[in-house]
């Protein structure tokens, strides 16, 4: 697994734990550690899991789930281009046009098209993307920005958080990541 997460992995959604409820099971930390030392940076933790203290949890599974002390959650992770280019880490291969574009795309998807730019400017300035091709996903990446500061986007994710349960969510981005891996 290691060497799939080093060389070709540019996003991950992981499962973490907080606090110890399976022995052997590693903690965020670990697998934080573990992720930042393949060139991962945290971007964010999804879908949260509180569990209830057992002073005050009842017998039911449902008395004790949704508030309470943070157990688990989805921590996404993206590839940090970006830093790894102006730290001089990064190594130019015959993909990186490839996973820059890919990146670029997963961090749009993921509603972060302030990343997005970050890695296109930074693919750009380390010659792995010609002008020619950065400039027009530039441009409308910083078209989406201009309009969508307070515009629609945000009402529609609370919307469906609202709406949608979480099972549903995660098994909708689930078919939203296969579709990108495909392509």
């Amino acid at each position: 697994a290691a060497k799939v997460v080093a060389d070709s992995l540019l996003g991950l959604s992981v499962e973490v734990w907080f606090q110890r409820e399976h022995l052997g099971r590693p903690l965020f930390g670990d697998i934080d550690a573990y992720l930042r030392g393949f060139g991962f940076i945290l971007f964010d933790l999804r879908e949260q899991n509180r569990w209830r203290r057992k002073t005050l949890c009842g017998e039911g599974y449902g008395t004790w789930i949704g508030s309470g002390q943070l157990m688990y959650a989805n921590a996404l992770y993206f590839r940090d281009l970006p830093g790894m280019v102006s730290a001089g880490t990064y190594n130019v291969t015959d993909q990186s046009r490839v996973h820059a574009l890919k990146l670029a795309s997963l961090a749009e998807l993921f509603c972060y098209p302030d990343f997005a730019m970050e890695v296109l400017l930074s693919a750009r300035a380390a010659g792995i993307l010609q002008s020619a091709e950065a400039a027009p996903l530039l441009a409308l990446l910083e078209k989406e920005q201009v309009s969508s500061s307070g515009g629609w986007k945000p009402l529609v994710r609370k919307g469906v958080r609202a709406v949608l349960p979480p099972v549903l969510r995660r098994r909708m981005m689930r078919v939203i990541q296969g579709l990108v891996s495909e392509s």
